[in-house]
């Protein structure tokens, strides 16, 4: 995500009269994307993840009894292993051991 694609989706929603902008990246790309939209409009940005994938019918949704549990997150790894693989492993290894850390 670079500098010029950051300014095009700025003057996107400068042409819009936004109070909210939905971002719908996926992390870590939304959440940046998000936040500079923010600093640079004033304007509230909200990362909604695979929200409106799973809203549209793109991307199924875990079954309710996964969701109840707390393990859709599970799902969406066998469902998407190539892509969500180093996110899920490498990255709540890497949020675990900072929040141990910092505890």
């Amino acid at each position: 995500m670079d500098d010029a694609f950051v300014e095009a989706c700025r003057q996107r929603v400068a042409e819009t009269d936004s109070d909210i902008v939905w971002v719908a990246l996926g992390v870590p790309k939304q959440d940046l994307l998000a936040q500079e939209l923010s600093k640079r409009l004033d304007v509230t940005c909200v990362g909604v993840g695979a929200a409106f994938d799973m809203l549209s019918g793109r991307t199924r949704e875990a079954p309710a009894w996964m969701q109840h549990v707390g393990m859709e997150w599970l799902f969406r790894l066998v469902t998407e292993p190539r892509r969500l693989w180093r996110r899920y492993l490498i990255g709540n290894l890497e949020f675990l051991r900072l929040a141990w850390k910092h505890r």
